[in-house]
């Protein structure tokens, strides 16, 4: 496991967690290109091994029926993406954006998913054509 930290612009929205795998995941959807204006790297933590440590900002939409967005409500910084509680595929993990991480450096993009949404501006880079829906 690696403890890892992270949080939003303004630092009134703070985590830490402990994590189990050091690649990361690459949605392509449409939702996530336009709240993070491009794709959105995350990674996948339990549930349980996220701690919030500054909820000062912090405020959660219901962006789909399956999943709710956790974001800054003070600088506007994306930071989770979770699915919903009565969601079945992956209702004890939780997602936070690479990008909210402390230190990026050691993520690697492991698998992209959506892909057929990808917008026309940017290219995969070769080997990273991977996906599952």
């Amino acid at each position: 496991m690696k403890k890892v930290t992270g949080g939003c612009d303004c630092k009134n929205v703070r985590y830490e967690a402990e994590v189990e795998w050091d690649g990361c995941i690459s949605c392509h959807c449409e939702q996530c290109q336009k709240i993070h204006g491009i794709y959105k790297p995350m990674i996948v933590v339990n549930k349980s091994d996220l701690k919030i440590t500054q909820d000062k900002g912090l405020a959660w939409y219901e962006s789909s029926s399956d999943n709710k967005r956790g974001f800054c409500k003070d600088c506007g910084s994306a930071i989770f993406k979770r699915p919903n509680d009565d969601a079945a595929a992956m209702s004890d993990k939780i997602m936070p954006s690479v990008w909210s991480l402390d230190d990026t450096s050691p993520w690697k993009n492991e698998l992209n998913v959506f892909c057929k949404f990808r917008g026309y501006y940017y290219n995969m880079p070769d080997g990273e054509q991977k996906e599952i829906m």
